[in-house]
Order: structure tokens, then C-alpha cells, then sequence
């Protein structure tokens, strides 16, 4: 059974769990999530889908959220139909992630809409106050695993990052990148 089917075979039984998901405060679904993250199988596909529908600003259908996904600051965070966020991959959404339609990021990403500042002196860099940029992801684009978004990515429509890619503040359209920070290797029309 594919993912697709296995939604639509679950779509009512999905909206029925979804209103009593409601009856219960988000906190405890946000403290609850590291004892969900890892559950094995297609149950575990679905209970995290549940969660991400509670949790995020917004999460379309079709969503698959693998295990070990580590995943902050959910109410930031905007997950279109059919995207696919694979095993043991980070998000922190403080800064804001929006993701579009049809996309697929591989195991292991992180995606980190901020930044550590180092302005103030008197306190170490890491108490610093941090730099918060929004990462929006386009529809129909394919990140590849091991792929590292910094604050203020803007990946446009029909893009592929390459796996093992660094891809820092800036705008990213229609082409394949690579690299170590990220750049154009072939457009794709």
C-alpha cells in the first residue's frame, strides 16, 4: 500500500481522531512528541501526522513525518500537501519554515531559521540574543540528505539541493545546487 492510499484509506478515521486530538491543550502534545517521533511502522506514520496537524501553523494532507525527526517551535511551521520530511531530520522553526506542495527532504536535513548573534560582549556568544529569518521551501523540490538550510533560504519552485549542501540566506530558483555554501550547477527549465 502506498502512502497515498494509506491516507485515503485513513482519511475518515484521520478527521474523527483529529477532533479529539482538539479537546486536549497543545501543551501536551508538544511534550508528548519525543515519545511519538520514533514509533515504528505505519501507526507511527500516522500518529506524528496527527501531531503535526495539531502542532503546526498549518500541515496540509499526504504529510510524512519519519521517525526521530526532531522538530521545534511547531506553531512557526507551514507543511504543505505531499511533502515527505524522511528519518532523523531537524527543523526549528522559530524564525518560520514554510514548506509548498510536493516536496520531499531527505534524512538527516536540518533546516534552522536562525542565527547565533555575537554583538554583545559582556555575554558569551552562545547567550547571545539570536537572529530569527524565515526559510521558505517552494513547491515541487527535492532536497537531498544531509542538506543544511540557514536562516533566510528562500528555495524556489522545481529545485534540487544536493545531498551533503549548505545552502545559506539567499534565493535559490529552477536548478540543481551543490556544495559547500550552495551554488548553481545546472538550471532546470
Amino acid at each position: 500500500m502506498t502512502g497515498r492510499s494509506l491516507f485515503r484509506t485513513a482519511k475518515p478515521l484521520l478527521l474523527v481522531i483529529g477532533v479529539l486530538f482538539r479537546v486536549f491543550p497543545r501543551v501536551v502534545f508538544v511534550g508528548t512528541w519525543f515519545l511519538v517521533r520514533s514509533m515504528p511502522g505505519k501507526v507511527g506514520v500516522l500518529i506524528r501526522y496527527l501531531y503535526a496537524r495539531r502542532l503546526a501553523k498549518a500541515c496540509g494532507d499526504n504529510v510524512l513525518i519519519g521517525p526521530a525527526c526532531t522538530i521545534l517551535h511547531w506553531k512557526n511551521l507551514e507543511l504543505g500537501n505531499n511533502v515527505a520530511l524522511h528519518e532523523r531530520s531537524y527543523v526549528d522553526a522559530i524564525g518560520g519554515v514554510s514548506v509548498g506542495n510536493d516536496v520531499s527532504i531527505a534524512h538527516a536535513t536540518s533546516i534552522l531559521s536562525f542565527e547565533h548573534t555575537w554583538t554583545n560582549r559582556a555575554k558569551p556568544i552562545k547567550y547571545n540574543d539570536l537572529s530569527l529569518s524565515p526559510i521558505a521551501i517552494a513547491s515541487d523540490t527535492w532536497i537531498g540528505c544531509g542538506v543544511r538550510i540557514l536562516a533566510g533560504a528562500c528555495i524556489g519552485e522545481r529545485t534540487v539541493i544536493a545531498a551533503g549542501a549548505v545552502v545559506p540566506k539567499g534565493c535559490y530558483k529552477a536548478g540543481v545546487f551543490a556544495g559547500v555554501p550552495a551554488r548553481l550547477k545546472k538550471a532546470i527549465s
